[in-house]
Formats: structure tokens, sequence, C-alpha cells
């Protein structure tokens, strides 16, 4: 005579998905001052406006943006870099249930349960796996969403930038006057986007 059993099994799988984007500006200074000098101003200003140095060497510096994202100046190439990225999690959970007989009337054996299950849990691998086109879509879609959100914020950026050349490019121009003579006094005004940076020496 032959007695069912059954075992019960479930199982949860879970695929992290990442996509991102990133935009680079080049950035060119004026020679106001010697190079090695226009680029000391470059750091303070960068320092100023809430930068620091960037781990792992190199003449970079790193800051995060408000809506997430991870932004480096590299001094070396005089490059801005912003990077948006962006995770989700995809989950399936899959309950299975499978069933076998045994002759023994007190029920089956440890070893026998153990090969069942083992057998449903194989059933339950194979299927629950995560498609790689739909891994694939999702991370083409987080990739569209960061994009998108590095371009709303691209005025901001700019705006930020425009500030930390108007740093460099002050203290440039006082070290110049004050090469030519006294400074009498100093002026700044902005009007339309512009700045203007009026210095009156004695010769």
């Amino acid at each position: 005579m032959c007695y069912p059993y059954r075992v019960v099994c479930e199982r949860t799988v879970e695929v992290v998905v990442r996509g991102e984007d990133r935009t680079t500006r080049r950035v060119a200074l004026r020679p106001f001052r010697p190079e090695a000098e226009m680029k000391e101003l470059l750091r303070a200003a960068l320092r100023a406006e809430g930068w620091s140095a960037a781990e792992g060497g190199g003449d970079r510096f790193e800051k995060a943006g408000p809506e997430g994202e991870q932004q480096t100046f590299d001094l070396d190439r005089m490059e801005l870099e912003a990077r948006m990225a962006a995770e989700e999690t995809l989950k399936k959970t899959r309950r299975l249930e499978g069933g076998a007989y045994t002759e023994r009337h007190e029920g089956p054996t440890e070893a026998e349960k153990a090969a069942l299950e083992a057998k449903v849990q194989e059933e339950l691998a194979r299927t629950m796996a995560v498609p790689p086109e739909e891994a694939a879509a999702r991370r083409d879609a987080l990739a569209r969403a960061a994009g998108e959100k590095l371009q709303a914020g691209e005025p901001r950026r700019l705006e930020e930038l425009d500030r930390v050349l108007g740093r460099v490019y002050g203290a440039a121009l006082r070290r110049m006057a004050e090469s030519m003579g006294q400074v009498v006094s100093e002026k700044v005004s902005r009007a339309g986007g512009e700045t203007e940076l009026l210095i009156e020496i004695a010769l």
C-alpha cells in the first residue's frame, strides 16, 4: 500500500537593477594669471562653494547635488561631470507544493522528505529567474529617468559653475591690480547674467 506525503516550499528571488546617466562639460579658464595660480584660485573657489577633495588621488573635487547627482570637477582634464544613478529591486515570490508516495505506513523517512523538498526547490529555482529582457528594460527605464533628472538640473549646475568662475576671475583680477599699484576701491555689479568688476588703483 502507498501512502502519499507532500511538502510546500517558498522561494523569493531578488535582482537589483541599476541605471545611470552622466553629462560632461569642458571648462576653460581665461589666463589672467599663470596656469598654476589660476588652478589654485579655482581650488579655493570650489571649496568656498562646498566642494571637497575627492578620494583616490588626482586633482579632483566632488560634491553631491540636491537632486542626488554626484558631481566631479577634474582639474587635470578641466572637466565637470555630473552622474545620476537609480536602483530598483525586482522581486518575485512563489510557493510550490510537491507530492510523492511511500510504502511505509508510518510515513516518509527524513531522507525521502529531503529528496522531495530538493526536487521542489530545484523546480522553483528553474522557474523563478528574472528574465534578462525584463531586467534590461528596467535598467533602460532607470537610465532614462536619471538622464531626465540630470537635464532638469543642468541650469542650476551652470549657475553654480558661473559663481565658481566668477570667484576665480575676481581673485585673479585683484591680484593683477595689486601688481600694478595700490587698490583704492572695488565694485562688483551683476545684471542680465553678466558680472562686472571695477577695480580702481593708484599708480
